[in-house]
């Protein structure tokens, strides 16, 4: 071990003695077993060398105990940043279910979001800088480096190192932002951490950045709609350059000069729809379709008229997870995982424009944001946001953009898919370089995609899974792993359906995505335009953030000042004009475009393992 993490576990050694938890378990059953138990544990906001505070918090811990009394346990580490531990609920009884109760399972919530000190229970009924007031008003000036990912790997470390965890042998799985937290865990080598598993990497250095998101996306894309290109079904359909295709029906949509241009209110709806497809292995296989049925659209209106209505009652975007916290994923992101000085407004509307699964009416909302958090002082592409009156912003500590140094004896497995728009297989390569020892092991995966343990699925169930169990029942031997099961992964095809219900939904037929719709009155009114206009799509991170180079950055932060919440339902007041299907989709659901992260929440519903997204 490094002699500078000996110090730090030293100077840790009486934090993790007083904040032990071995008497404050509690069963707490969830949906998926009856035998979870959950603490609550009190921590130091700033521990030492971090920053300075005497403010406490609350860390929410959750396990399922072995039955055997076994001496190790495997932690669930959540990505986001900002999404909340309960979804890994299902993952965990899986993981314990697998060992036979042979393993203690843990999990928790970073701190700052879940039910570990929310950073939104602070600040309710109050803007963004408000936010930032009641936050400091409580934690103190040093509050944002209290919420940092090196924070929250402190808290880890501590509790690893308590009296009750200090003889187990723990093993440590990380999902997207979850990999990036266990990353800077490592720096401080717990000594009884023996292995580390890494799904969907996010590498700590060089670090992925979600500055450049779009650009990993349009990377992903390619790959995508090559696979497209080589398959004889697809390319008879969109081929045979299927991503030129693509970008071609998009700017034609955009001209609007046809009625079914005119149909739709922007392209932002189908470029989310396309996103949203791609991240669900079971529906990918949709894009193709759509993009037919909308070529054909521009020709014959009334003929794809039905598809038109189709597509806008799906252009919803799910709900958020309960719990999860926006403020936290920002001041993680802004701070820690965004480029300085930030790219451009241009730069970022230009890598939103080079693909065809990323909205383009976000953009603005997420430069205003970062000038907010950060105060932009260097950076030249904050000089038209008028400088917050506070900011929520921390300095780059000694573990930022560094590799970590890993003693002998620890393992790391890395899990990676090449179809993975939020963390590419880059990302693992670059750690795995930077990690690379004779018990590091990268996996990658040509099919499944964000989260391997939820996407990478054979006829027996989830070949990461499957991975994962025998990693912690080796004792972490990346050698001796079967990886058998990765040859049953079935490969992407375009000539089934996958998802019936979705394919009914999308296209009328649950076994037919290229036949024709029934025709429906082809002609929308001007209620039904009005309520898939930007101002009631309040896309992402800010309303009307689609006219944002209409009205300048400094009114989106006037209008930011007035929000708190990022995600609304707004129904038109003339909603009475409007079919009942579309009513019912604004009254359930904002029409919100989910970045990473907030996809991560998709993927953990499934199975709950992954990345939001609003990422990674």
């Amino acid at each position: 071990m490094p002699p500078s993490m000996s110090r730090l576990l030293a100077l840790l050694a009486p934090v993790a003695a007083a904040i032990d938890f071995a008497a404050t378990w509690r069963d707490c059953p969830t949906r998926t077993s009856p035998r979870a138990q959950c603490a609550d544990v009190i921590v130091p906001l700033c521990y030492p060398g971090i920053c300075h505070s005497n403010a406490t918090l609350s860390v929410h811990l959750e396990r399922i105990p072995s039955t055997a009394h076994s001496a190790k346990s495997l932690w669930f580490l959540q990505g986001g940043p900002g999404l909340p531990s309960s979804s890994l609920d299902e993952a965990m009884v899986r993981a314990y279910d697998a060992a036979n109760g042979s393993v203690s399972v843990y999990t928790m919530d970073h701190r700052g979001t879940g039910r570990s000190s929310r950073l939104e229970d602070a600040c309710i009924g109050v803007d963004t800088l408000g936010c930032f007031a009641a936050l400091k008003a409580k934690y103190g000036d040093d509050a944002p480096s209290g919420f940092s990912v090196t924070s929250a790997a402190t808290d880890l470390a501590a509790l690893l190192q308590g009296p009750s965890l200090r003889h187990d042998e723990v093993y440590i799985y990380g999902v997207s932002y979850g990999t990036y937290w266990a990353q800077r865990l490592m720096h401080f080598s717990p000594p009884n951490v023996k292995g580390y598993v890494l799904d969907s990497v996010m590498s700590a250095s060089p670090m992925k950045l979600y500055s450049q998101w779009d650009a990993d996306v349009a990377v992903t894309e390619t790959i995508f709609y090559t696979r497209c290109d080589r398959d004889p079904f697809c390319a008879a359909k969109i081929g045979p350059t299927s991503q030129k295709f693509a970008q071609q029906l998009l700017a034609k949509l955009d001209a609007n000069d046809t009625a079914c241009a005119r149909a739709l209110p922007s392209t932002s709806i189908v470029r989310s729809t396309l996103g949203r497809l791609f991240r669900e292995p079971s529906q990918r296989n949709m894009i193709p379709a759509v993009l037919y049925h909308l070529h054909k659209c521009l020709d014959d209106y009334p003929a794809q008229a039905r598809f038109v209505q189709n597509l806008l009652a799906n252009a919803v975007a799910p709900l958020p997870i309960d719990g999860g916290s926006d403020l936290l994923h920002d001041a993680i992101v802004y701070n820690e995982l965004w480029a300085s000085p930030t790219p451009t407004l241009v730069e970022l509307q230009a890598q939103a424009a080079a693909t065809t699964w990323q909205p383009t009416n976000n953009i603005a909302q997420r430069l205003v944001d970062y000038c907010l958090y950060t105060g932009g002082s260097r950076d030249g592409a904050c000089r038209d946001v008028p400088s917050p009156r506070m900011t929520f912003a921390y300095a780059h500590d000694t573990y930022w953009n560094v590799s970590a140094t890993l003693p002998g004896s620890t393992s790391v497995l890395l899990l990676s898919s090449d179809l993975d728009a939020q963390t590419l297989p880059v990302y693992a390569l670059a750690a795995n370089a930077s990690l690379a020892s004779a018990k590091t092991r990268l996996l990658r995966f040509p099919n499944g995609g964000h989260s391997v343990l939820s996407t990478a699925l054979t006829p027996g169930g989830s070949c990461g899974a499957q991975l994962l169990d025998q990693f912690v029942a080796t004792s972490g031997n990346v050698a001796a792993l079967d990886v058998s099961c990765m040859a049953a992964i079935p490969a992407l095809r375009f000539d089934v359906v996958y998802d019936a219900e979705k394919a009914s939904e999308l296209f009328d037929s649950a076994t037919d995505m290229y036949g024709p719709l029934r025709v429906v009155a082809a002609q929308a009114s001007d209620a039904t335009a009005r309520a898939y206009d930007d101002s009631y799509l309040l896309a992402g991170v800010g309303a009307v953030a689609g006219v944002a180079m209409a009205v300048g950055l400094a009114a989106l932060v006037k209008l930011r000042s007035h929000q708190r919440t990022r995600r609304r339902t707004l129904v038109p007041q003339d909603a009475d004009d409007l079919p009942p299907t579309v009513v019912a989709v604004l009254r359930r659901a904002s029409m919100a475009d989910d970045l990473e992260e907030c996809k991560d929440s998709d993927d953990d519903n499934d199975d709950n393992t992954s990345d939001q997204s609003r990422t990674v």
